[in-house]
């Protein structure tokens, strides 16, 4: 069975198969959940290559290619999250002082498109373009509640983003 194949009214098991799938496994849709996996891999291929001895020069190899790629998805997982928990530590700040991010969402309610997200952004940071358009990309995507982001950071996603507790991973 292929949960991906698009039926006009899955049955209620499929959608919840799909959700879980989106739950647990959502981390892999990020730059620090590639990079763990791509780690793992590596460690996979290096066992299955090298310990065998099947070929030790490709399992070296491949294995040293994984753990570059990975160890430079954890390194911009890590930049990007950051510098975004950054803005939501302001943003915290903001409403400790007895502030509001209300001016922020505007009036219609429908949420932040991606380049209000980016204005907000550089207001509350102070920087010009410390976000390129892939890097929003991610970040809407980590924060959007559903598996199909529309583009859009609804006020319960920013509320859930701007509390506190840990650094959201990218």
């Amino acid at each position: 069975i292929v949960l991906d194949f698009p039926i006009p009214n899955p049955p209620p098991q499929l959608v919840s198969v799909r959700d879980n799938c989106y739950k647990f496994l959502m981390f892999m849709t990020r730059f620090s959940g590639r990079g763990m996996w791509y780690l793992f891999l590596a460690t996979m291929v290096f066992g299955s290559l090298w310990d065998t001895n099947i070929s030790w020069f490709f399992g070296a190899t491949f294995s040293l290619y994984l753990v570059l790629l990975g160890s430079a998805a954890l390194v911009k997982g890590y930049l990007v999250s950051s510098q975004l928990d950054k803005v939501r530590i302001a943003l915290l700040r903001e409403r400790d002082t007895g502030g509001n991010i209300d001016h922020y969402v505007p009036a219609s309610g429908q949420g932040l498109t991606k380049a209000q997200f980016k204005v907000v952004l550089e207001n509350v940071t102070g920087e010009k373009n410390s976000f390129s358009d892939d890097d929003l990309d991610y970040v809407i995507n980590a924060l959007s509640f559903l598996p199909s982001s529309d583009g859009v950071v609804t006020r319960q996603e920013l509320d859930y983003w701007v509390r506190p507790g840990p650094m959201l991973m990218v």
